[in-house]
């Protein structure tokens, strides 16, 4: 399998969709992120609150979420 992996470009921990099929069983790659609509995320375009600064930003992620690499 990690012959495979190598030959895709599929790293180490990469999420593998296994598929039954009459010609054999199909590998794919699922997507790092789920598909987005704009009708999703337009509602944070047209925020009209008070500016945030970054500190504000940093206190609001809770503890253990945020990647301070």
């Amino acid at each position: 399998m990690s012959s495979i992996r190598a030959a895709r470009g599929w790293g180490a921990g990469l999420e593998i969709e296994v598929e039954d099929t009459p010609q054999g069983v199909l590998l794919r790659p699922v997507p790092a992120f789920r598909e987005t609509r704009l009708e999703d995320v337009i509602g944070s375009v047209g925020y009209a609150g008070p500016r945030r600064s970054v500190a504000d930003m940093h206190k609001a992620v809770p503890p253990g979420y945020a990647d301070d690499s």
